[in-house]
């Protein structure tokens, strides 16, 4: 009494059964909790995931109960942005371990309040859950691991938007926050470099699109009511008279009127 059943199998190999009688008077096995490997997360389950999380790089996620047994639902959504939610789940590996997209759940360091993940083929790579979202960044939990911003261009000056903020404290304000939370500001210096010549080419060839010195008055309100092409009041673009012909390029007249069209259809009549 109190020895393991074992049973032979068709090939000659022993196997030890499951079940194992336990003597009278001996004392009870000890808790998974006692055990090593236990701790906190040896109580954790699938219910432990369901609520509202904050993750570790400002993700909202809120786990619901899912459509199979062993999985629940994940959907995180950044806090600024208008991209949509990242669907993940939740499942349960068996023996007190969880798996959610490539990452596994660290044992060791979890909790009902916290959640530690773990890369599974890059250790040095986790995310961390919480349950209460930390009002500064700074005082965030250990562990966090936060999206490294992107390297200053070259000079060593922050990256800054060029464009209109209103002057003062509140616009160097909006346009430092917009330097910081820029992934990449190589491209977008790119663009608005970009946009700068459109413009400045633009402004050679259509003198009334560039900027006005009058006062009272926004940019594009110079063009109104003027010809697009000598930029004077009084006609448009198709009563100009430096409108060019399209056939000999002289001013004065249209195609229609060409001396040099008309001896073509002159030619194409004879022929």
């Amino acid at each position: 009494v109190g020895a393991p059943t074992q049973a032979k199998s068709e090939d000659g190999a022993e196997k030890t059964g499951a079940a194992v009688a336990v003597p009278e008077g001996s004392p009870p096995p000890p808790a998974a909790a006692d055990q090593p490997g236990g701790g906190p997360a040896a109580e954790l389950t699938l219910d432990s995931f369901l609520g509202e999380w904050w993750d570790s790089i400002g993700h909202f996620v809120r786990v619901t109960s899912g459509t199979a047994d062993g999985m629940l639902e994940v959907a995180m959504t950044k806090k600024k942005g208008n991209r949509g939610p990242i669907k993940l789940k939740v499942t349960d590996q068996g023996q007190g371990s969880f798996a959610c997209g490539q990452y596994g759940l660290d044992a060791s360091k979890s909790s009902a309040e916290k959640m530690v993940w773990v890369h599974r083929r890059v250790p040095g790579v986790s995310s961390v859950w919480v349950r209460e979202q930390p009002e500064d960044p700074a005082s965030a939990p250990a562990g966090i691991i936060r999206p490294a911003l992107a390297p200053a261009p070259a000079g060593g000056e922050p990256f800054v938007v060029d464009f209109d903020t209103g002057g003062g404290d509140d616009g160097e304000k909006q346009e430092a926050e917009v330097a910081r939370n820029d992934p990449y500001p190589y491209v977008t210096q790119y663009f608005a470099r970009q946009r700068r010549l459109l413009y400045e080419s633009r402004s050679r060839y259509y003198a009334g699109a560039g900027e006005c010195t009058d006062d009272g008055h926004p940019e594009r309100a110079a063009m109104r009511n003027r010809c697009a092409i000598c930029v004077e009041t009084g006609h448009v673009a198709r009563d100009c008279p430096r409108a060019r012909c399209g056939v000999c390029f002289e001013e004065g007249h249209d195609a229609a009127e060409c001396g040099r069209a008309l001896e073509k259809d002159k030619i194409v009549a004879q022929i």
